[in-house]
């Protein structure tokens, strides 16, 4: 079955919602209150056909948890600013390519100044006082214990249980007073639903080691393709090769064909992810105040250890708030994001926003503040979950985000996923995940990379790796790989849908590199005390959509471009040289388990829905950036 045919099955019976505009309150009831649709997730709220049954929302415990709660107040004059998003995204339109300044937009479209103070007042009303009012008067922000939100917002918060995760959320619709309802587009931080990185590491290496721990960077050339089997061991592949220990940046320079002239540059880009810093105690105290200067430190280190010419300091702009604290695990993907950006464009500058917490509402609040700090022309997050986990709130309120993003000339790009079509954690396959599922971000896919000492990619597949001790399929397992799949509750533009023939958004739009087992070597410190670290090779979407976006950056400097969403370029882009095709090789890499045992590395075979072919698929979207063609016709 052809990509378009899989596709079309999978949209049956899809459930579709509006993306844009105000939330739609229901009638009041008698007590003057209304609801606000999707401000609970629809797997929490029986009455919107959720997946936690009537029975555990009851057995729920109620929770004394604090609760950040975003207040988002509808932008004015709507209707201009989506024709505008619209024309500014459309390739038939003369405004194709155009965006607006910040000052015009806070002109036009920003909530009032009234509308503002209003709701303000209301939420101190209500037992909501110290509120903090985000740019441009986009949100009402308060921190509150979950019992005085529940009671503000007329719902109930409990703990409860989602495919074995326990979630603090709101069990049904927020509601408000009928005549404050007109001046609230919609709620966010009703829902601690936890999202992940999307940054993955090997599981096993090329001498039985999970993951070597080099204070100095491994052996050059270890890190490309060469066609070798292990001895005495016969397995079919075309391709293969000794495990990888990782790409580094003149590696990512010659797999992209980024030229030399190009990379002097100075891009401005844009990292959103959770917490900030390392921690300055052991790593298994998390959520401790981080020493927010050792990102560049471990940076500067890692580009001195290969050789390179080290990233100055006023290279890296932090807008975190002091106040946010340190995560080990969000650390290693705030690491990655910043080596790989600068790989592909070492001249530029990087602004890092750090939400407060791995959380939608709190991740979206920092996605906002950084698409209207005026400061970058690309954001990348490298984060996410499955769209069913996501309330319709957050929904609306990222395509918010997005079009406002776009209609300002920031291009927002997101991680496709790294648990493949997610049917191995027990969702329906070819399930999408969020942001990512936006219609106003380039959801980025994965792929497998060899790449020879010549400087020759010999193999460039989809990111779905497979793990057996024999190699044959039949004895594989699924390992981890690219996300993809369609929305459902996202449509596709016109210039998506003439690709592939399907009403609802497909993800990814486009990929670049993801598999740790060709990955990217970075460098992080493990011990803050002793300041030792060590050289190590990730990968994950995680790797892939800063790359893309990076490589971006470098395409708008180069042509002075002010647009926003790429994801028209890149379809316009499609089949043509300016992109790579990635599609099945029958290649594998080999190495040993720790226990010393064989093991294979197959890529892109199939074991679950997900697998690139000739033209569009949902693993590698449009295709991956392609040599000069690329940045020549990015514009």
């Amino acid at each position: 079955m052809g990509v378009k045919a899989k596709l079309a099955a999978a949209v049956v019976g899809a459930f579709v919602v509006s993306t844009m505009g105000p939330t739609m309150a229901a009638a009041a009831s008698d007590d003057g209150y209304v609801p606000l649709a999707g401000t609970a997730p629809s797997w929490a709220a029986p009455s919107q056909n959720g997946t936690v049954s009537p029975r555990d929302l009851r057995a729920g415990q109620q929770t004394k948890a604090t609760m950040r709660v975003q207040v988002w107040l509808p932008q004015r004059h709507r209707a201009k600013l989506a024709k505008l998003a619209s024309a500014f995204a459309d390739p038939d339109s003369p405004q194709y390519g155009r965006s607006v300044s910040l000052s015009t937009y806070q002109k036009e479209f920003a909530p009032t100044k009234s509308s503002v103070a209003k709701v303000e007042k209301y939420l101190a009303k209500q037992g909501l006082k110290n509120a903090t009012v985000l740019p441009h008067r986009a949100a009402i922000q308060v921190t509150a214990p979950s019992t005085r939100v529940a009671k503000a917002f007329r719902t109930p918060i409990k703990r409860v249980s989602n495919h074995g995760k326990k979630i603090v959320t709101a069990t049904k619709n927020a509601r408000v007073k009928s005549s404050i309802a007109p001046l609230i587009s919609t709620i966010t931080g009703l829902t601690q639903n936890p999202v992940h990185t999307m940054r993955v590491s090997k599981h096993v290496d090329r001498n039985g080691k999970s993951q070597p721990s080099a204070a100095k960077p491994p052996k050059q050339g270890t890190q490309y393709w060469k066609q070798a089997k292990p001895k005495g061991k016969k397995a079919k592949f075309d391709h293969q090769s000794r495990i990888l220990s990782g790409y580094r940046p003149a590696d990512i320079k010659k797999i992209y064909g980024i030229p030399t002239k190009l990379q002097k540059k100075s891009p401005t880009l844009g990292i959103v992810d959770a917490y900030d810093g390392i921690n300055t105690v052991p790593q298994t105290k998390d959520g401790v105040k981080g020493d927010k200067k050792q990102t560049m430190k471990d940076t500067r280190k890692y580009f001195k250890g290969l050789g390179l010419k080290p990233p100055k300091w006023d290279q890296y702009v932090d807008h975190t708030p002091a106040k946010v604290k340190a995560n080990s695990g969000w650390y290693g993907e705030q690491i990655l994001d910043v080596q790989s950006s600068f790989a592909v464009a070492p001249n530029a500058t990087i602004h890092y926003w750090g939400a407060p917490a791995a959380y939608n509402a709190d991740l979206d609040t920092a996605l906002y503040q950084a698409i209207v700090s005026g400061e970058v022309t690309t954001v990348s997050n490298s984060y996410g979950d499955i769209e069913a986990n996501e309330s319709k709130a957050e929904n609306r309120t990222f395509n918010m985000i997005g079009q406002t993003a776009s209609v300002l000339g920031v291009s927002i790009f997101a991680s496709s996923g790294d648990d493949g079509d997610y049917s191995a954690l027990g969702y329906k396959p070819m399930a999408s995940s969020a942001p990512a599922n936006s219609p106003w971000v380039t959801s980025v896919g994965g792929t497998s990379v060899g790449l020879n000492k010549h400087g020759k990619t010999v193999v460039r597949t989809g990111w779905e790796d497979d793990q057996s001790s024999n190699g044959k399929k039949k004895n594989a397992t699924f390992v981890f790989g690219a996300g993809g799949g369609l929305s459902t509750l996202n449509k596709a533009p016109g210039y998506q849908y003439m690709v592939t023939d399907v009403k609802q958004l497909a993800i990814p739009t486009a990929a670049a590199l993801a598999d740790p087992y060709t990955g990217f070597l970075d460098y992080q410190t493990g011990n803050y005390k002793k300041q030792t670290g060590k050289y190590e090779s990730w990968g994950g979407t995680s790797l892939a959509s800063p790359l893309l976006a990076a490589m971006v950056g470098l395409a708008k400097v180069k042509h002075h471009s002010h647009w926003g969403l790429a994801n028209p370029r890149l379809f316009q882009l499609y089949k043509t040289k300016a992109l790579s095709d990635p599609r099945q090789y029958n290649a594998a890499e080999w190495g040993h388990a720790a226990d010393g045992s064989l093991a294979y590395i197959a890529f892109d075979r199939g074991l679950q829905t997900l697998q690139s072919t000739v033209g569009f698929d949902n693993v590698t979207g449009v295709g991956a950036p392609h040599g000069r063609k690329f940045f020549k016709l990015m514009s």
